[in-house]
């Protein structure tokens, strides 16, 4: 059974909060983390630390903190690089 999104009522050209199922998403993993971007990041980006949260609860994108390791990751992945 394929399952489909109902319709939607939203305004031509509308944004649209976060990824969604049609979105394109890619993603790049190493030992510690996996990174992922929709939609060529237009879409939003997730980084989970494997480490500290194994079942990819808290995504630390947007810590400051780990901005390295987002342009690293979002490097890989637009190289197409699975390690």
């Amino acid at each position: 059974m394929k399952l489909t999104r109902p319709p939607t009522q939203r305004r031509a050209g509308a944004p649209r909060p976060g990824p969604q199922l049609d979105d394109v998403g890619r993603s790049v993993r190493n030992e510690r983390w996996r990174y992922t971007e929709w939609d060529g990041r237009r879409n939003g980006t997730a980084l989970f630390d494997h480490e500290l949260d194994p079942h990819e609860t808290r995504s630390a994108a947007a810590d400051g903190r780990h901005a390295a390791t987002v342009a690293r990751m979002n490097n890989r992945c637009a190289r197409g690089l699975v390690k």
